[in-house]
């Protein structure tokens, strides 16, 4: 489920496969269509809200033009369930996190894979810095990764977490993460310093 950018709609993936679009100064079922061959997983719009964005059991990524309900893309390079989508604040890539234990970053509009980031268990959750230049992402591995979102090189690998990391946000200013987990905990990760997240360099990082 989503919020539209601008305010005007709320969409509801279906188990279906379906869309459900309100138009959020009446609350009016707006439309209902079928948008993925299994169950949505996952739903976000575009940061100028004309472009609805969904994943789910079919491994696909559809793109939607929200008037009109037209395809504009799909992307298809997951070998397993999409769990999570996001798109750049900018509005020029797209991240998905799959069951397939990867997470991929498409350049948009031409909707070509940019990386794949690699975890050792299924990705659920992914976020972008509020700059989109950098990536989060986390699942049943336990850890939270940091990646440079037009690369894909890892950046950092934030530990703590006793079972699988469920969610993952960062604050407006884009140097607090926050990530939440099966183990009943929600870890705030100071990241003030990008420069300072090099796995190289060796440093441990803790929740605040």
């Amino acid at each position: 489920m989503a919020f539209s950018p601008d305010g005007r709609y709320l969409a509801a993936g279906m188990g279906s496969g379906s869309i459900i679009l309100f138009e959020t100064t009446s609350w009016r079922k707006e439309t209902v269509w079928k948008a993925l061959a299994q169950d949505v997983h996952a739903v976000t719009f575009s940061p100028d809200s004309e472009v609805l964005a969904l994943g789910g059991a079919d491994t696909r990524i559809m793109l939607w033009q929200v008037g009109g309900h037209r395809l504009e893309k799909e992307l298809s390079s997951h070998l397993g369930a999409v769990n999570g989508i996001a798109y750049s604040p900018n509005g020029m890539l797209l991240a998905s996190a799959s069951n397939d234990m990867t997470g991929i970053v498409w350049s948009l509009p031409a909707g070509n894979q940019v990386a794949s980031l690699e975890h050792c268990g299924l990705v659920e959750s992914l976020a972008f810095t509020p700059d989109s230049k950098f990536l989060a992402t986390a699942g049943q591995d336990y850890q939270v990764l940091l990646w440079r979102a037009a690369t894909g090189e890892c950046l950092a690998k934030l530990e703590g977490h006793q079972g699988t990391v469920w969610d993952v946000a960062w604050s407006a200013d884009g140097k607090t993460l926050g990530s939440a987990s099966e183990d009943q905990t929600v870890n705030l990760w100071d990241l003030a310093s990008p420069e300072e997240w090099l796995i190289s360099q060796g440093i441990s990082m803790t929740a605040v």
